[in-house]
């Protein structure tokens, strides 16, 4: 815990604003032994001991992320980390993360998840890691210092206020507001973000993507009445499941703009009353028609093939076997 029983909020700020310059000093040193292949002794600004870190090549499947981690492990994804994949997938990886080692031979992640993501879609690769048994207390500011390079996003950082608060390093949000030096309005705006189901920020191709903007209107939407959150979250969970479906095929994703006007197109529609047949639509590729759809009665949609070769008729069964999961009867 940061705060003594005897300790005032400002004067915990204080000690923390203290801090800044021996972690920015230590992110310089940590970079230093990056491209050192002996062990360097460095001493942790808060616990004030030495650590021993070495450079190591880990095997991912022995490495747990912290729970102390700001990053949601569950919203990265290949579009997530489209900065950094590319490169790691050509040339590897050139900047280590952060470990320490625990029990049965595993290690924990302090900082490099998104590293560590990109690592393990790449078979037989190692993680790049500076390992040394870092102290409990100087783990949490260890991790923020690297989320320094590549910000978290606005409702990664609320929950991870909502995890300092619930670990009782503070007692309250204003008590937050107050140490870490935000305005108290800002600090409540992070309180509303910890309420949005994290539904709506996998939406998103990054959770840097959504706005505070976006998920205030969310969670103000969802408060409205039952109906409308039941008919959100449905909407949620199906365009979830078609980025899933683009993101194995390799189809551009939908933009952050695009993510909440269909949200917002979906809430107006809501309450209407499904058309019960639909006017065809001929699609044409070169002046050629090459497919037909039409919403049945029934309300089923219905496409038409109108010029395609057996091949194509092959390609285009196998897309919707893979997009549907389905199998021939």
């Amino acid at each position: 815990m940061l705060a003594g029983k005897e300790s005032a909020p400002h004067m915990v700020g204080e000690k923390l604003k203290a801090k800044d310059n021996e972690i920015e000093q230590l992110k310089e040193q940590l970079k230093q032994a990056s491209g050192s292949s002996s062990a360097i002794e460095l001493r942790m600004p808060f616990s004030g001991k030495s650590v021993s870190f070495t450079l190591r090549e880990i095997e991912p499947s022995l490495i747990d992320v912290s729970t102390i981690n700001q990053r949601i492990q569950s919203l990265l994804n290949d579009a997530a980390v489209s900065d950094i994949l590319p490169d790691i997938r050509k040339n590897g990886q050139s900047e280590p993360g952060y470990l320490r080692p625990t029990k049965d031979g595993r290690f924990e992640l302090i900082a490099g998840s998104r590293r560590l993501y990109c690592i393990k879609q790449i078979p037989g690769r190692k993680y790049l890691a500076l390992v040394g048994d870092v102290p409990n207390e100087d783990i949490r500011h260890l991790s923020r210092v690297e989320n320094k390079q590549r910000p978290i996003s606005a409702y990664e950082t609320a929950m991870s206020f909502y995890n300092d608060i619930n670990a009782g390093i503070y007692k309250t949000w204003e008590q937050l507001a107050e140490v870490e030096d935000i305005a108290r309005s800002t600090a409540f705006r992070y309180k509303r973000l910890v309420e949005l189901p994290e539904v709506f920020v996998q939406l998103f191709t990054s959770p840097n993507d959504m706005s505070v903007t976006a998920a205030d209107w969310i969670t103000s939407a969802l408060k409205k009445d039952d109906r409308t959150k039941a008919h959100l979250l449905s909407k949620a969970k199906d365009m979830l499941d078609d980025k899933v479906n683009k993101i194995s095929n390799g189809y551009k994703l939908l933009s952050a703009e695009l993510v909440l006007k269909e949200l917002k197109r979906s809430l107006l529609e809501g309450g209407k009353t499904t058309p019960t047949r639909k006017k065809p639509v001929v699609y044409k590729a070169k002046g050629t028609p090459k497919f037909k759809h039409s919403l049945a009665s029934n309300n089923n949609s219905k496409f038409e093939i109108l010029d395609a070769s057996s091949e194509e008729i092959d390609k285009i069964k196998a897309f919707l076997v893979k997009m549907f999961k389905a199998e021939a009867q």
